[in-house]
């Protein structure tokens, strides 16, 4: 190895705010010798594998070194402390060290350079953790400074690598049946990151336990708290001291026989509160919004879910309210991501990280550049159902990645999505205000100071029910196709798990938002025509091809009068969109005219197998909500507007009805 490349392996790691490496590996970052880069947002400090480092402003090179912390003179580089992780036998695996400006890098044990590709991540303290009594509590922090320091008093704690947002799934077994204590930082990355290891350690460990400490300055954490006057016993009798009677403390999960005791979370009543928070900021019907209330509990319940719906907020014209349904969300969703605009990599990074994606924009994401869009795309399509993944080329080497992509996301732009993401949505169609419909600002402090008991409630009572939800298998209302069930299962399951009124409004909004959505595909679209113009006239045995276009061409709201560039559906075309589904244009005998049409019976097995919404059977009833309802007619439900169309099912007559089509010579 060079010695240019060897800097830059070391230096890599301490250089503050840098771009990507680009093709040929050079990486821009700020100089932190002079303050101008910072300011000004230009980077001066330029790495690079073959030629070294040097700043265009002219900072002297040991200048630079010592301001990054780097060795000089065959010195390594200057460390303030450095964690050993090892592993179960003690075995040391990879060392953490923390540097000048509150920066850590990683390295194998004793090794020059920066790195730990290969080395198996574990908790930190991971040996004594495993030989502490079972009864102990583990008090899981938010880094190694504050894990040495409850280890100091003799108390069992750990933390994960790389500290808040880094906590992988596989840490968990080590903490199979032990009663665990998470501490968060005072901030907001610390508490999405104790709501993710409690999420992670549910059903694993005999209890979990989210303990934010009262009177901790901004961002601070359990060292600030105990150099405060504070002491291991104060520390206890917080973990110990059940959540009604203590503040700043949120039962996340309990399970087995030592739980700590605590109120349950009268879960109807907090997603009515919900609504009210959501109703205060943005208009929208009673349906939208308990779709965006379960929704926003189903991104708390996430590791219950098989499946997850998108909501995707739309609207005809700009300024409906859709990035305020966003940034309304934000204050009270598990672990949001709001964002419009991201590189390919830190899109597919930040979605595998288990977050709650919050995308706006979509219309401009998807007309950008082509690579972009096939991204979203692929992530959309497949980020639906659990264990799926997305396969990237990334890094400078395009090195094929798998990465999962399973993750609630809401998805705001004007116009419609492609089809296929479309299908796995709640459509929720955003209109400006009327006159009469006040909505207040939403202001940062407000958001704060009314969303985020709500999620902290949200997260307490998800994690309670857990194993409920996985369990749940909710009847759902008839009129849904499959993959709409598979949208609105979690949802109701939800609803049905809160009770109250939420079951019969759960069902209710899935009917309103989703059996009645117009199918995207022209040939679908144009089978429903088909048959509603059988229907117009008296279901007739046959139809002519002629009636039949002249029916479609002359239907305002129906597209095809101007199918083709502005001219009408012609009998080819037509004959063309209908060969895939079976039904085809024969000739009869009329007197002394012979004209092509359509048999009626051609048709049935494409409207039942395409069109069941519908359906009589389907359209008439929901599911049962509660027990002792056989079932519940959407009249009770509060839906009045549905316009049945019922197609007839096959006769008795079919079979004359075949024989007559005989006279057609096909």
């Amino acid at each position: 190895m060079t010695d240019h490349q060897a800097l830059y392996n070391e230096l890599r790691p301490l250089l503050r705010s840098p771009k990507p490496p680009d093709k040929d590996g050079r990486i821009w970052s700020f100089c932190p010798c002079h303050p101008d880069g910072s300011k000004h947002g230009r980077r001066s400090l330029s790495l690079h594998p073959t030629i070294g480092l040097d700043c265009f402003a002219g900072c002297e090179f040991s200048a630079i070194l010592a301001a990054l912390g780097a060795r000089r003179d065959g010195q390594r580089p200057s460390e303030e402390a450095t964690y050993t992780y090892r592993a179960e036998d003690g075995t040391p695996l990879f060392e953490v060290c923390r540097l000048p400006g509150k920066r850590f890098a990683q390295r194998r044990p004793g090794a020059d350079t920066w790195g730990i590709q290969g080395i198996r991540r574990v908790l930190y303290r991971l040996p004594e953790v495993l030989a502490a009594d079972p009864s102990e509590i583990v008090f899981v922090c938010e880094g190694e400074k504050d894990t040495d320091r409850l280890s100091r008093l003799g108390l069992t704690a750990t933390t994960n690598p790389g500290g808040a947002g880094k906590w992988r799934p596989a840490y968990a077994d080590a903490l199979r049946g032990r009663k665990v204590v998470i501490l968060p930082d005072n901030d907001p990355p610390g508490r999405d990151h104790a709501l993710k290891v409690a999420s992670s350690l549910a059903g694993i460990a005999a209890t979990v336990k989210i303990v934010e400490l009262p009177g901790l300055p901004e961002k601070g954490d359990v060292s600030d708290w105990l150099d405060a006057g504070h002491t291991a016993s104060d520390l206890l009798a917080f973990a110990h001291t059940p959540p009604s009677d203590t503040a700043g403390t949120l039962p996340v999960s309990e399970s087995g026989a030592d739980s700590v005791e605590s109120e349950p979370v009268d879960g109807a009543a907090l997603l009515d509160e919900l609504v009210a928070y959501l109703r205060q900021y943005v208009a929208m019907p009673d349906e939208q919004t308990d779709a965006c209330t379960l929704w926003t509990a189903h991104s708390h319940a996430f590791a219950a879910a098989e499946t997850t719906p998108y909501l995707h907020i739309t609207s005809a014209e700009k300024q409906s309210g859709k990035s305020r349904l966003l940034e309304t969300l934000e204050y009270v969703v598990a672990r949001p991501w709001h964002t419009s605009r991201a590189s390919v990599a830190a899109l597919v990074r930040k979605v595998s990280d288990g977050i709650t994606l919050l995308l706006d924009e979509t219309d401009r994401s998807f007309e950008r550049e082509k690579e972009y869009a096939a991204a979203l795309l692929q992530i959309l399509n497949a980020g639906y159902r659990t264990g799926a993944k997305a396969t990237l080329c990334m890094g400078n080497k395009n090195e094929v990645v798998d990465l999962p992509v399973f993750c609630a996301k809401a998805i705001a732009g004007l116009g419609s999505l492609p089809d296929t993401v479309e299908d796995r949505s709640v459509l929720i169609a955003m209109k400006r205000a009327g006159p009469d419909e006040k909505v207040a600002k939403l202001r940062n402090r407000q958001g704060k100071a009314e969303g985020w008991p709500i999620r902290d409630r949200l997260a307490a009572w998800a994690q309670a029910h857990l194993a409920e939800l996985e369990e749940a298998r909710p009847d759902l209302p008839e009129v849904l196709t499959a993959r709409q069930e598979d949208c609105w299962e979690p949802l109701v399951a939800i609803a049905d798990s809160v009770g109250g009124d939420w079951p019969r409004r759960a069902r209710k909004a899935a009917v309103v938002l989703s059996a009645r959505q117009e199918d995207q595909s022209a040939a679908i679209q144009l089978l429903d025509n088909i048959r509603c113009i059988f229907g117009e006239h008296g279901d007739p045995e046959r139809l002519a091809t002629a009636t039949l276009l002249a029916a479609l061409n002359e239907r305002e709201d129906w597209p095809w009068g101007v199918i083709d560039h502005g001219r009408p559906l012609t009998g080819h075309r037509l004959a063309a969109m209908l060969k895939d589904f079976g039904p085809r244009p024969g000739l009869r005998r009329e007197g002394d005219s012979v004209g092509r049409g359509y048999c009626r019976h051609d048709f049935i097995d494409s409207w039942q197998r395409y069109l069941p919404a519908c359906t009589q059977e389907a359209v008439t009833t929901v599911a049962s909500v509660t027990e002792g309802q056989s079932e519940l007619s959407l009249e009770d439900a509060g839906v009045t507007d549905v316009t049945l169309v019922t197609p007839q099912g096959v006769s008795p007559q079919e079979d004359k009805e075949r024989e007559e089509a005989a006279a057609w010579k096909v």
